[in-house]
């Protein structure tokens, strides 16, 4: 990789957020990797946000796999993925924990649905993040819908719109997490085979 290219992931990874799913319910097949950068974009009447995420995922069994992704500006999240059915639609769950460099952790629990149109896949997610923020706990709820377009054997295109609510609010303030209406999530994977 090109070092100006090493840079950019480097930079994108010290910026991640967990306000994106960007992956279907579809498990990647074993001794396969997948890795990949997206962004969530946030607009409102004075300002548009964005909050990139770059994730490296790999399959352990041809039902589940592994990954690593960035959270929260300067934290990481590692998760497993466990396929339950594959057709007519594919039903995963999925189970994660992460930290922030400066202390608070994160632990998450994700419901994926997804299936497969023509070339393309549809998904529907449904992820509850709860962590330490401050001297309180946050838990919210984030929905993504979504759809990946493959465009090559190595190259998919991801789009999805999510929306973030409360299950129990806490102290909001200091975990910097907004809730209300919705926003758009892109994101680019990559993918290899091992074989």
């Amino acid at each position: 990789m090109p070092k100006i290219g090493f840079c950019v992931l480097f930079l994108l990874s010290i910026t991640g957020c967990t306000y994106s799913v960007l992956q279907t319910a579809d498990t990647i097949p074993k001794k396969e990797i997948a890795s990949g950068i997206g962004s969530a974009i946030f607009m409102d009447e004075k300002v548009i946000g964005w909050f990139p995420v770059v994730y490296l995922r790999g399959g352990i069994t041809d039902n589940a796999e592994i990954g690593a992704r960035t959270f929260f500006y300067y934290g990481y999240i590692g998760d497993i993925k466990y396929r339950l059915t594959k057709e007519p639609i594919t039903f995963s769950l999925g189970v994660g924990a992460g930290f922030l460099m400066d202390g608070p952790y994160l632990l998450e629990g994700t419901v994926y649905l997804s299936k497969k149109i023509g070339i393309s896949e549809l998904y529907l997610a449904h992820r509850v993040n709860s962590f330490k923020a401050s001297e309180e706990a946050l838990t919210y709820g984030l929905v993504a819908f979504g759809f990946k377009l493959p465009c090559n054997s190595w190259f998919d295109l991801i789009g999805e719109v999510n929306a973030l609510f409360p299950y129990h609010p806490g102290d909001s303030s200091s975990a910097k997490i907004e809730t209300g209406s919705p926003y758009v999530s892109v994101g680019v994977n990559l993918h290899k085979s091992k074989k």
